[in-house]
């Protein structure tokens, strides 16, 4: 009875050293360390200024562009051209290269004629719009 005694009591006891004890520690760096450690950059990164980034953002003709658009969608005709333009596909989504449609005939006018007669400033203004917004070569609906 003993001889069997020996086993188990050893193997419990290493059992139980193997529970207690408990390898995982957190690898915490301290704050001194903080400040030494090096940040790696690529060599292709470029520097930003936050200000350009901003007057790209917030291009007040390409708001300005919009209203226009949103307006002009109570014409039928500007509405079908729209649709069918954005179910082309170009780049395999439904958006609308607009430097590729500004000269293309609706109906009797062009895109950027019925655009610009839906500005309240008058179509010299819209004119103006439409050429500050397609300054952004990446405009699209």
């Amino acid at each position: 009875m003993k001889k069997n005694l020996i086993p188990i009591t050893l193997f419990t006891i290493s059992l139980c050293c193997m529970i207690s004890c408990n390898d995982s520690q957190k690898s915490v760096v301290p704050e001194s360390a903080q400040s030494e450690m090096v940040i790696l950059v690529p060599e292709t990164a470029k520097i930003a200024e936050t200000k350009s980034l901003r007057e790209n953002y917030e291009n007040s003709d390409a708001i300005e562009f919009a209203k226009m658009l949103a307006i002009s969608l109570k014409d039928k005709d500007m509405r079908q051209f729209l649709k069918d333009e954005a179910n082309k596909k170009f780049d395999g989504d439904f958006d609308i290269l607009v430097k590729n449609i500004v000269n293309t005939q609706i109906g009797v006018e062009k895109f950027d004629a019925k655009l610009s007669k839906n500005t309240p400033n008058g179509q010299a203004k819209g004119q103006e719009i439409i050429k500050g917004a397609l300054k952004n070569e990446k405009l699209n609906i």
